[in-house]
């Protein structure tokens, strides 16, 4: 039963006064604005996209399936993963376009202390549209064997 008809037949059950009254109190009362009609498909394009894509950790990254603008927090993560998981190299394929990408990305490696050098791969591993980053050697933590010298031999 809709609105309107629930209106009607509550006033032809009340007093003759009393429907006055409800009128009035009615108009006092602002009335609520009709939602606008949403295209859903459109909305679906505006929405970001919140699926979490999980990656296996590799030497090398192809960003082509990313967008433009998770570029940058895609590259950090992936230098943090393959920070801990102990790479030496890694390879971050950004293709040749136009360059954004590739700024994007050295960028990033200027910035990150934990990389040593990077430069474009060689012609095998995707020329100028991919870049081979080093990361500095680590440091084994106090305690560790490794870290302790050789004893001397006798």
């Amino acid at each position: 039963m809709g609105w309107l008809s629930r209106l009607l037949r509550g006033v032809a059950k009340s007093a003759p006064g009393a429907s006055r009254e409800r009128e009035r109190e009615r108009r006092k009362q602002p009335e609520p604005e009709p939602e606008p009609e949403v295209d859903e498909d459109r909305e679906r394009e505006l929405e970001p996209e919140t699926d979490v894509v999980e990656l296996p950790i590799e030497d090398a990254i192809d960003l082509h399936p990313f967008q433009p603008r998770e570029i940058a927090d895609v590259v950090a993560a992936y230098l943090d993963a393959a920070w801990e998981r102990g790479f030496e190299e890694v390879r971050i394929i950004h293709g040749r376009g136009i360059g954004q990408q590739r700024r994007t990305v050295r960028r990033l490696l200027e910035r990150d202390p934990r990389i040593a050098s990077f430069t474009d791969a060689g012609p095998e591993r995707g020329g100028w549209g991919a870049t081979v980053a080093r990361f500095v050697p680590r440091q084994s933590p106090p305690g560790d064997p490794q870290s302790r010298p050789n004893p001397p031999s006798s």
